[in-house]
């Protein structure tokens, strides 16, 4: 049988990679998109790169690849800008997405998607996860890793409300606590119910 698959999504600061790691610790095979994006910004796509640089000039290009910060700078300000960039990515993300989906061995296969609502790419999937905290918890978490309260709030124009993702997902967690122990047993009451849809539980 395949295995589940399952998107995990939520905003910065929420702990998505965290509960990504967990998923992987409990056996599930998994992928964060992000990482995709990176691996094209760094040349691992020629064609990505040259289209990249045509787009929005030769000042983000760097080394093989893009500047990822030169670049930030232009499409965070720039609404039109992004989704110039997107049109670029997201194929290509997608494609990768599904190819690793396919390839995927075990019974949960998990990835981290950002923007999975905002992108349509819940269809894609068996089941979503939102993950979730309250605004002034994500502020807090975000500035101790150096972004600014204009960071945050450029990093999440592209992407719909929380209480929304909330709303469409299958399973909603709150991440509001920093005892890792809380998260943790979210995260594995979500893979034993996926494991026992492959074993033909509910």
């Amino acid at each position: 049988m395949r295995p589940v698959k399952l998107a995990l999504t939520g905003t910065i600061g929420v702990g998505k990679s965290r509960a990504l790691a967990l998923f992987n610790r409990l056996g599930a095979h998994v992928l964060d998109c992000d990482d995709i994006v990176h691996a094209l910004l760094k040349g691992a796509d020629k064609t990505i790169t040259a289209k990249i640089i045509k787009t929005f000039g030769a000042r983000v290009a760097r080394g093989g690849g893009v500047d990822r910060k030169t670049l930030g700078k232009q499409v965070f300000n720039d609404p039109t800008a992004r989704r110039k960039l997107e049109r670029i990515l997201h194929p290509v993300v997608i494609a990768t997405l599904l190819r690793k989906a396919r390839a995927a061995r075990g019974q949960v296969f998990v990835a981290e998607v950002p923007l999975l609502f905002e992108t349509g790419l819940q269809k894609y999937f068996d089941a979503s996860v939102a993950i979730y905290a309250p605004m002034s918890i994500i502020k807090k978490r975000v500035a101790s890793r150096g972004y600014t309260t204009r960071d945050w709030q450029q990093r999440t124009a592209a992407q719909i409300p929380w209480s929304i993702k909330k709303s469409k997902a299958d399973f909603a967690i709150n991440n509001s606590s920093d005892d890792k122990l809380t998260l943790k047993n979210h995260i594995t009451r979500i893979y034993q119910a996926c494991v026992a849809i492959t074993k033909g539980g509910c």
